[in-house]
């Protein structure tokens, strides 16, 4: 007798400090969800969290740009996860967007509120 290995489907919602995992198999039913720290401990958690409910059909990061970087690299490493974007443009895009957050933070916040208020 064939025995069927399940199929799973996962959805990452990512966050700075920690991602959570939602786990369903192809007929919608929800197998299990998770929360992890936004670490290599925690992507290596969530990598094995997944591979347990069976076949990884999909998964589904949020973020792949920004929070969701290191997850989706990692997954990728992991052979989990396709992406359509490579690690090395998901790395550099990652950087660009550090070197902006820098920028930005030491020019200081602009809000439309204040900018009025200079105007007048």
């Amino acid at each position: 007798m064939t025995m069927i290995q399940p199929e799973a489907i996962a959805g990452i919602d990512t966050h700075a400090e920690t991602h959570h995992v939602a786990v369903i198999d192809t007929a919608g039913r929800r197998l299990g969800d998770a929360g992890f720290p936004a670490t290599l401990i925690g992507y290596q958690a969530i990598a094995a969290y997944i591979a347990a409910f069976g076949l990884v059909r999909q998964v589904g990061v949020e973020g792949t740009y920004s929070y969701g970087t290191g997850i989706t690299l990692h997954l990728q490493d992991a052979g989990i996860c396709r992406s359509p974007y490579s690690p090395v443009s998901l790395q550099l895009y990652r950087l660009q967007q550090q070197a902006r957050r820098q920028a930005h933070r030491s020019q200081g916040s602009v809000d439309p509120a204040s900018l009025r208020q200079e105007r007048s």
